[in-house]
C-alpha cells in the first residue's frame, strides 16, 4: 500500500475512533455488496429480456389501462 493511502488511512481511522483494519474490513464488505447488487441486477437484466410485452402487460393490468 501507497505511504501516502496508509497515512490518510491512519488519520481517518483515529479520527473515527476504530482500527485500520475496521476500516479496511468496511470498504471490503461495501465493495462485496456492490458486487452482489451488481450480479443481482445483471441476472434481472438477463431475465427480463424478451419478456417486455408481458411486463407492459402486467402494468396496464395493475393501473387498470391499456398496453401497447
Amino acid at each position: 500500500m501507497p505511504e501516502e493511502t496508509h497515512q490518510r488511512l491512519k488519520a481517518l481511522s483515529k479520527e473515527r475512533g476504530v482500527s485500520i483494519n475496521a476500516l479496511v474490513n468496511e470498504a471490503a464488505v461495501k465493495l462485496v455488496m456492490e458486487q452482489d447488487a451488481l450480479s443481482f441486477y445483471r441476472q434481472c437484466v438477463d431475465y427480463a429480456q424478451g419478456r417486455e410485452q408481458r411486463a407492459l402487460e402486467l402494468l396496464a393490468k395493475a393501473t387498470g389501462s391499456s398496453a401497447e
